[in-house]
């Protein structure tokens, strides 16, 4: 079913072309099943989506300018779940495993810090 049918869009993703991702992302997927989800069969769909914090540190460190403004409206958004301490750990670990994504860390964590900062007003 497409977007206008459903009034969703998911994008699928191959593990292995991701960028980054925190340790413990696969224990911490969502799993989503509605009546919305359905394949191109008509059968009941299942999506595994990441954790918003892993959505989050992944965009942050791909580091274009849509990822950032995604980051800081998925922030702003005051859900729950969604932590600044969490977000802040999984880049200092992205940057320990490569360090050619060192700087895209620091810069992400700056911004975290002033997305959070507005969300607190």
């Amino acid at each position: 079913m497409s977007k206008a049918q459903t009034g969703a869009y998911a994008d699928p993703v191959v593990v292995d072309e991701l960028l980054a991702l925190p340790s413990g992302w696969r224990e911490r997927l969502v799993k989503v099943a509605d009546a919305n989800l359905m394949t191109p069969k008509g059968q009941q769909g299942i999506a595994w989506c990441l954790h918003p914090n892993d959505i989050i540190v992944s965009k942050y460190i791909a580091g274009r300018d849509k990822d950032y403004e995604y980051c800081e409206i998925l922030i702003g958004l005051n859900l729950p779940e969604v932590n600044q301490s969490t977000i802040e750990a999984g880049l200092d670990e992205i940057a320990r495993m490569s360090p050619d994504k060192r700087e895209a860390a620091q810069i992400a964590k700056a911004s975290t810090a002033r997305a959070f900062e507005r969300r607190s007003r």
